[in-house]
């Protein structure tokens, strides 16, 4: 059984992250693109050590802001090489994760 994420926090999140990248002049994102980011981070923080997930996908980030690769599924799964997970970004289950709270 995989985890299920609370669709209308999910919603939530992709509409800061959209916002976000807007107001920082970026690319905008999708849902496609949170749902990679978010499934990725989870892969990559299990398959070395836990912080491994936000460093995992800042990198991934770079190679999408400096054009080494075409989007983020890609860039996701150029830093899963390195790492040794070859496929991240690609679901063992259902693909759901859960979305957590950000505290105040």
């Amino acid at each position: 059984m995989g985890n299920r994420y609370d669709i209308s926090k999910f919603d939530e999140l992709t509409a800061w992250a959209q916002h976000a990248a807007e107001q920082l002049r970026l690319k905008p994102l999708t849902q496609n693109d949170v749902d990679a980011v978010l499934t990725a981070a989870s892969q990559a923080s299990t398959g070395l050590v836990r912080s491994a997930g936000p460093v995992a996908m800042y990198l991934a980030g770079l190679l999408v802001s400096t054009g080494q690769a075409p989007d983020v599924a890609t860039a996701c799964q150029m830093v899963g090489r390195l790492m040794d997970i070859p496929n991240l970004m690609v679901a063992t289950d259902d693909g759901k994760h859960t979305v957590q709270g950000l505290s105040d």
